[in-house]
């Protein structure tokens, strides 16, 4: 073998040994030191970031306000823009069809199986005497699957009172002669 031959292959080594060594320490420095899976470290690290009760911090993070004050303060506007995750499922016109979920025009107080054309789930139809109110579409609203346990409906909820209040003043809207605020 020449030593010109030798050279290249002497130089191939090097380089790929500097390429591993150099791309090593850029990993290294993108994953934080010490704390990997099962590593006490990691474990205290995770512990750490988690608080000792998380029903204080819960409340902490939301004071609860009355829903009342909330519809005081809600916007119609506001609820609209919210509102736009619904309108894959729903429609919102008068006598508009409905969709994968039941037309909502004039839905405050009205019963929760009151549309037509709608096939409810029965976790739905056993509520058919707890009219829409503004306290029910809250509860609703905050968590379907709870409120109806067996509903079909696939949306998680709402988690912030002022989203859920903002909505439901823009369902209020919709109806020609909306319900009063209580």
């Amino acid at each position: 073998m020449s030593t010109f031959g030798l050279n290249k292959l002497v130089g191939a080594v090097l380089l790929t040994t500097l390429v591993v060594f150099v791309i090593g320490k850029i990993g290294d420095n993108l994953v934080s030191a010490g704390g990997g899976h099962g590593s006490d470290a990691g474990k205290a690290a995770v512990v750490a970031a988690i608080p000792a009760t998380s029903a204080p911090a819960a409340a902490s993070a939301e004071p609860e306000v009355p829903l009342s004050t909330l519809l005081a303060e809600a916007s119609i506007e506001r609820g609209k823009r919210v509102f736009n995750k619904c309108k894959a499922c729903h429609t919102i016109s008068e006598g508009g069809k409905n969709g994968v979920g039941p037309n909502l025009w004039n839905i405050v107080n009205a019963v929760p199986t009151g549309k037509s054309g709608f096939k409810y789930s029965s976790a739905l139809a056993k509520l058919k005497d707890k009219p829409w109110n503004y306290d029910n579409l809250n509860a609703f609203l905050t968590k379907p699957k709870a409120y109806a346990k067996g509903t079909k409906m696939t949306f998680v909820g709402l988690k912030k009172a002022k989203d859920r209040a903002n909505v439901i003043l823009f369902l209020r809207s919709l109806s020609a002669s909306p319900a009063p605020l209580e």
